[in-house]
């Protein structure tokens, strides 16, 4: 049996280092490093180790893309999860989040969307835009039901109460619309001090209207 000298061990020691770096770099996903390493190994001390490791590195992980022309501002799924709503530009556009094929393209906005939202039985979306309109839309029937005239500003957020009959609306000026979406009719109330609303959520039981702006968040009965 021929023995190592020093010079072969500190070799092998480097080699193990390697693998072991390469590794690290494989868990932090940085692959570029990883293959990098593990290419500047030498060739007869590589093992299952560094060809474990060397197949890791070049398997390439599927991620679903959907893509868009333009920015996308806002995302929701159906409630049953079998249609995606994307808000890109000033149109709507809704996918199956299985196959990633486009079932429809709502448009009726003349501003960008900023927020969607899907009623609880997934047979409506409402959308809110810097038009200043929001708009309420037959989703197996991919077309518009009812809109909602110029607010005071732009809509930003938008919730479905549970029941599926009101939808509250914030204005970043610090108004808040409730809208009945079955008679179209709508009240409006203004935060104290008009305050910034960033968003807005209902209790599941409808009672609440939590609304968020400028360092603190405010319940309405």
């Amino acid at each position: 049996m021929q023995a190592v000298g020093p010079k072969e061990k500190h070799r092998r020691l480097l080699y193990v280092n390697q693998v072991a770096l390469a590794h690290s770099a494989y868990r932090e996903a940085d692959i570029d490093r990883a293959q990098s390493l593990l290419t500047n190994c030498p060739t007869d001390l590589r093992d299952f180790a560094w060809s474990y490791l060397w197949r890791l590195c070049h398997v390439v992980p599927t991620t679903p893309t959907i893509p868009h022309s333009a920015p996308v501002n806002a995302v929701a799924f159906s409630p049953r999860d079998e249609i995606l709503a994307c808000a890109s530009g000033n149109t709507i556009k809704l996918w199956n989040p299985s196959t990633r094929n486009l079932m429809a393209t709502l448009e009726g906005h003349t501003g960008t969307v900023h927020t969607l939202a899907f009623s609880p039985d997934g047979t409506m979306l409402v959308t809110g835009a810097a038009d200043r309109i929001m708009i309420l839309w037959d989703v197996p029937g991919q077309r518009e039901i009812r809109r909602l005239p110029k607010q005071a500003g732009p809509v930003v957020s938008m919730a479905f109460s549970s029941h599926g009959e009101t939808v509250a609306a914030g204005i970043p000026s610090g108004e808040v619309v409730l809208w009945d979406v079955n008679t179209g009719k709508s009240v409006s109330f203004a935060e104290e001090g008009r305050n910034t609303i960033f968003s807005i959520a209902l209790s599941p039981d409808g009672s609440l209207l939590a609304v968020t702006g400028i360092q603190k968040t405010t319940l309405w009965d």
